[in-house]
């Protein structure tokens, strides 16, 4: 969990840093596109397609070997290099997924950057992996080098060079496929002398997943769908700001986030010998959730207090009305992040898929709605209001699952 810990702690701090660095060297115009870009993270991520699930739960249940596992990751990495190609020769998904982008460098650094992220979903694959072989301290290792470089390009970058859209794309993008295509190509080269074309476990792979790939869409559209919103409906200063808030309180769903993950093994057993654990597990990582959401709002209120985003930066990266409905929205998704751990955990995979499509089909038009009349604002309201219904849904479907797995334990036992 340390480990863990750092990793993904090096790589949020990392995302505050490209902002300081992007808001001090570029416009908000250009800083809004680069902020835009980063956002639509969670809906490129569905480009692995399932496979990092579906390859961990095969390598665990020993249907495919390692050499497998990895030759299939290198197979992934060739299709998404396809698909990056295909969006930097070709600017439609930049016409649609930032609209405002005008001139030729604009387009070309926005494609860029998605083609870019195309290629690091690959990085999924291989950290599952890594977790399957017992290398989980490794994988941390990996990502907390991949945030040290990026950190330092981004210094030495801001310090010596012209920024340019495109140099800044790939001097923040590069690092992730710096640190983890090698050992991708290194575990493949020792891996194909030993790999045996089998037609089943080919159709066995694909089929879960798709399996996985469905739910991993599903739960992607609504919590990525509000920067979509941003890049059609609010002005660059605005954007600047929204994303300063959204990166801001990654940090606390960093900490809550990895004590779920650490507790998520003796959930799947307490599921089996009883509710107590299971309560015990939740209620903690709510506290941790709500403590860590507390100390982001302090720090950064006492950080604007003392001047230090003025000194820092030459934009205006918090607007208040904004900050405070993001802590509404990042509160109420500490229930909902950690309720839904322990759904997955249980195996309420249906629950699941009902609960994401209920937040695609009622927080899209919130979205919409609210956006078009508060701005910035309104997407926070939105998806605060869209979370906290579905989050009541969430306990509601625990409650009565564990009343009837436990009531008939109970009942199973006096018999």
């Amino acid at each position: 969990m340390a480990t863990n810990l750092a990793g993904k702690g090096a790589a949020a701090f990392a995302q505050i840093y490209s902002i300081f660095v992007f808001t001090n060297i570029h416009s908000a115009r250009e800083a809004s596109l680069l902020f835009v870009l980063l956002g639509y993270a969670i809906w490129i991520q569905v480009f692995e397609f399932g496979f990092s699930q579906a390859l961990q739960n095969r390598r665990n249940t020993r249907d495919i070997t390692s050499s497998d596992a990895y030759l299939f990751a290198f197979a992934h990495y060739l299709l998404v290099m396809l698909v990056a190609i295909g969006i930097y020769l070709f600017s439609g998904p930049t016409d649609l997924l930032f609209p405002g982008a005008t001139g030729h460098a604009e387009l070309a650094a926005f494609s860029l950057g998605i083609a870019l992220m195309l290629l690091a979903t690959n990085n999924l694959l291989v950290q599952r992996l890594m977790l399957v072989q017992g290398l989980g301290h490794v994988a941390n290792l990996l990502l907390f080098l991949q945030a040290v470089l990026s950190i330092s390009g981004l210094y030495i970058y801001s310090s010596y060079w012209e920024p340019k859209l495109s140099r800044s794309i790939l001097v923040y993008l590069l690092p992730p496929l710096i640190v983890y295509f090698p050992v991708l190509i290194s575990c493949s080269v020792r891996a194909l002398p030993s790999f045996r074309f089998i037609k089943p476990k080919i159709k066995l792979m694909l089929k879960d997943s798709f399996l996985y790939w469905g739910l991993g869409v599903l739960s992607s559209i609504f919590l990525g769908a509000d920067y979509i919103f941003v890049a059609h409906f609010l002005p660059a200063e605005e954007a600047v700001a929204y994303h300063f808030s959204v990166r801001f309180f990654f940090i606390s769903y960093v900490a809550y986030f990895a004590y779920i993950q650490h507790q998520a093994k003796f959930i799947t057993r307490a599921s089996l010998t009883g509710r107590n654990e299971i309560k015990r597990a939740v209620f903690e990582s709510i506290l941790i959730g709500l403590i860590s959401v507390l100390l982001v709002a302090i720090s950064v209120f006492s950080l604007d207090y003392y001047g230090i985003f003025h000194y820092v930066t030459n934009q205006v990266v918090l607007v208040n009305t904004i900050f405070f409905a993001a802590t509404f929205y990042f509160s109420i998704r500490v229930f909902r992040d950690i309720g839904l751990v322990v759904l997955l955990n249980m195996g309420m995979k249906i629950a699941l898929y009902k609960l994401y499509a209920f937040e695609v089909f009622f927080g899209i038009p919130m979205l919409y709605l609210l956006t078009k009349e508060l701005s910035g604002l309104g997407i926070f309201i939105a998806m605060g209001l869209t979370v906290l219904i579905s989050t009541v849904g969430i306990y509601y479907s625990l409650h009565l699952l564990l009343n009837k797995k436990f009531s008939a334990d109970t009942s199973a036992l006096v018999e």
